[in-house]
């Protein structure tokens, strides 16, 4: 059985039947977008010469692929883990919008003028 190592800096696939190590090509380039469906919604792709119509339930992914060579260009997934991973990563991207807003605001407040004491009618 083949091994594929993932880590922070790229992936590699080891056959230890041939003691062989490769580089391992990703898909990701083949995916334009990805959608966390949050209720029932029905999804109607029309593009060039295809036209797909889908239904999806709340949870599941809808992944669209780039126009033109593929067959299906888009399809959905369902995947808890998947789901649970883009809930985390919703979450965590607004609390720190909350936190840069909350500094913005902040830093705004702490520059504010305060009215000028100079005596201005001598000028």
């Amino acid at each position: 059985m083949k091994k594929l190592y993932l880590n922070g800096s790229g992936s590699v696939l080891f056959d230890p039947e041939t003691d062989k190590i490769e580089r391992t090509p990703y898909a990701r380039s083949a995916i334009r977008d990805v959608f966390l469906i949050k209720e029932p919604t029905q999804i109607i792709y029309d593009y060039s010469d295809k036209k797909i119509e889908v239904f999806a339930e709340p949870d599941d992914i809808v992944v669209n692929f780039y126009n033109g060579t593929f067959e299906t260009p888009i399809v959905i997934v369902k995947s808890a883990v998947w789901v649970d991973n883009i809930k985390k990563y919703e979450e965590d991207e607004q609390r720190r919008k909350e936190e840069w807003a909350a500094k913005k605001a902040a830093e705004e407040t702490d520059t504010e003028c305060s009215p000028c004491t100079n005596d201005v009618s001598s000028i």
